[in-house]
């Protein structure tokens, strides 16, 4: 099992919890997803852990006060069997310069540790969401998954957003 990052969300072992827990991980180790998105203009950031609000976060926060993108990330890691979800806004102080340098010096591993990385690439802020509306005529493909925590299994789909670029040059890669 990977190292888990410093602070994670629990997001309780029941579906769909009315609150998810911030947690200090104290080095232990466990299966984890994390949410790579969009922050957004300044006038739409997300929900983020400050020296004010730690002490709050970490008693709990309701799933209702989540943004969109963060309530949608909460639903995927329950539904593939996994406990904690780590995002960088909600499990890093964004305002204590010495813990943002460690955190962010640890970005890349972070996602690299992850069991599953959700990107809400799609969404120009957490107020939209992971989901898209697929285009029609985009193929899925569909990957199965199995979770031994909860002795469970499904499917996760996923299609190509094809973006029009023009004058794009495709050559081989070295």
């Amino acid at each position: 099992m990977p190292r888990l990052p410093k602070r994670v969300l629990d997001i309780g072992d029941a579906p769909y919890s009315p609150f998810v827990k911030l947690i200090e991980t104290h080095g232990r180790s466990g299966r984890y997803v994390s949410l790579s998105h969009c922050w957004g203009s300044i006038t739409k950031q997300p929900l983020k852990t400050t020296q004010d609000s730690i002490k709050d976060h970490l008693n709990g926060i309701a799933f209702k006060m989540l943004p969109r993108t963060f309530q949608d990330a909460v639903i995927v890691t329950h539904a593939v069997g996994i406990r904690y979800l780590w995002t960088n806004s909600l499990c890093t102080l964004q305002d204590d310069k010495k813990d943002w340098l460690q955190e962010s010096a640890q970005m890349g591993s972070i996602y690299e540790r992850a069991h599953l990385t959700i990107a809400a690439s799609d969404a120009i802020d957490s107020t939209e969401g992971c989901f898209i509306s697929r285009r029609p005529g985009l193929s899925t493909v569909e990957i199965p998954y199995y979770s031994d925590v909860e002795d469970t299994e499904g499917s996760i789909y996923i299609s190509a957003l094809l973006l029009h670029k023009p004058n794009l040059a495709w050559g081989p890669l070295r």
